[in-house]
């Protein structure tokens, strides 16, 4: 009855792979096509077949119960697909009309949790925290992508950096003003108290 177990889990696995690949395959086809929202419908049912991968039971977390132990190569295939796949839906939402920057810091996030040099990732991540007027996370993390084989040669990751640049410059010059305002009113109220 074991074995039984064994296989049957084996073949939910592979059943929940090769459908979570099929929708990621078919979200690319979208995106080719420039059918963003339907490309970003299908990376998320990637990411709901990929988080069943391994559970038999889908309660099983709930009542604390500890899943079972995927082999290290279907981990690694797990990892890479959804990895893949937040990565793609990043790209999704930045070409929406109205895009959530937050979600894709999010979703750049868990890319590099797993992939801590995916130029991509980190590109699109400085992108959101540029549009989110974060612009000092904004470069830290446009300057590691520019520091990668591949990010130090990518012209579009130079311009966001040069962007932010401007955006910092902006921010110490207004800053400067408000000091100096608040500096010069200071000295002009000492001279009114002597």
């Amino acid at each position: 009855m074991m074995a039984s177990a064994k296989v049957e889990d084996q073949n939910d696995t592979a059943d929940k792979l090769n459908q979570a690949k099929s929708f990621k395959n078919e979200g690319n086809e979208q995106y080719k096509k420039k059918n963003y929202k339907n490309a970003i419908r299908n990376y998320h049912k990637a990411l709901l077949y990929l988080k069943g991968v391994g559970a038999s039971n889908p309660f099983s977390q709930l009542m604390g119960e500890q899943e079972p132990i995927l082999p290290p190569e279907v981990q690694e295939e797990v990892t890479k697909l959804k990895s893949d796949c937040y990565n793609n839906l990043a790209a999704c939402l930045l070409l929406q009309p109205e895009p959530n920057f937050q979600k894709v810091v999010e979703y750049c996030g868990s890319v590099l949790e797993s992939s801590p040099h995916n130029v991509k990732a980190l590109y699109r991540q400085g992108t959101a925290y540029f549009h989110l007027k974060n612009f000092d996370s904004a470069m830290q993390v446009l300057s590691r992508a520019c520091s990668l084989p591949g990010g130090d040669t990518d012209t579009k990751i130079r311009h966001q950096l040069q962007l932010c640049e401007r955006e910092i410059a902006k921010q110490d010059q207004k800053m400067k003003q408000v000091y100096k305002g608040m500096f010069d009113k200071m000295a002009s109220d000492t001279k009114d108290v002597t």
